[in-house]
């Protein structure tokens, strides 16, 4: 099937694989596709399940006959011309994504404050997640230095300056060499 208005083509084979995955979850499950860190070299597409209607008001969905496709809103762009295949090979099966646009960063409109959360969000506090930590972004400014400030189990925490280094400002820099300067403005009590 190709969704020509969105420029998304999704084959048959894709659907039948998809509705043999959802008839062993709960009635009404649905499928959601989201693009993290899109526009950069590390930019990847989820695809998961959702229980019924949990979807966004900005998703747009794609109806099939047995299931609904929900696709963020904001992730569109970075699958234009993308083609979502299962290939079944002798041994092993295999859902193929081709999305020419997914790490494309001309389309990303986005202000370098919403990528650097998103960054955050989707890479660092996963990290810091397993200590009960978390880090937020306080700021840009200069439209080069990243404020952040730690939170949770790394505010006060002994470590939290090895996280820093090692973590934070490495990842930060590797996504966004734009950034001169990460400071960490964390008020330790």
């Amino acid at each position: 099937m190709n969704n020509n208005t969105l420029g998304i083509e999704i084959t048959n084979a894709a659907v039948l694989y998809f509705e043999k995955l959802l008839v062993m979850e709960p009635e009404n499950t649905n499928i959601r596709l989201t693009v993290t860190n899109p526009g950069t070299i590390y930019a990847d597409l989820k695809i998961f399940f959702c229980s019924p209607a949990p979807e966004e008001l900005s998703d747009v969905a794609i109806k099939f006959k047995t299931f609904t496709l929900f696709i963020e809103k904001k992730s569109l762009q970075f699958l234009k011309d993308a083609k979502i295949d299962f290939l079944p090979e002798e041994f092993s099966e295999e859902l193929s994504v081709k999305a020419p646009n997914l790490k494309n960063n001309s389309n990303d409109k986005r202000s370098l404050t919403e990528k650097v959360r998103d960054v955050i969000d989707n890479e660092i506090n996963p990290l810091l997640a397993s200590h009960g930590g978390m880090i937020e972004l306080e700021n840009i400014i200069a439209d080069s230095i990243a404020l952040v400030r730690f939170a949770g189990g790394c505010r006060g925490c002994s470590m939290a300056d090895v996280t820093f280094q090692q973590t934070v400002e490495t990842i930060l820099k590797q996504y966004f060499p734009e950034l001169k300067e990460i400071r960490n403005v964390t008020d330790e009590e």
